[in-house]
């Protein structure tokens, strides 16, 4: 049984899991999450990630801080790639 305050490390505290939305899911199920309850200035919503539901991790205050630390973990699993997003095929659900 995972414990519940591992539902919130590293970088979350308990009044944040409330204002998190999904807006996008890898192949191995992590989740990038917005912020909707910390709009800055800008209107830009900082930007989390959940790794297997376990842990929140702040990746930046907006998804233009966030895409640098992605692409550098990305290209450290995978390697250099000549184009930062990959599309899926499209699947009818």
């Amino acid at each position: 049984m995972t414990s519940s305050i591992g539902m919130i490390e590293p970088d979350g505290d308990w009044s944040l899991p409330d204002s998190l939305q999904v807006f996008g899911w890898s192949e191995n199920g992590d989740a990038l999450l917005w912020d909707t309850a910390s709009r800055d200035t800008d209107g830009e919503f900082p930007v989390w990630e959940s790794r297997s539901f376990n842990s929140l991790h702040r990746l930046g205050g907006s998804l233009y801080e966030a895409l640098p630390s992605i692409r550098t973990r990305t290209a450290n699993l995978f390697g250099p790639r000549a184009y930062d997003i990959e599309p899926l095929q499209p699947t009818q659900l």
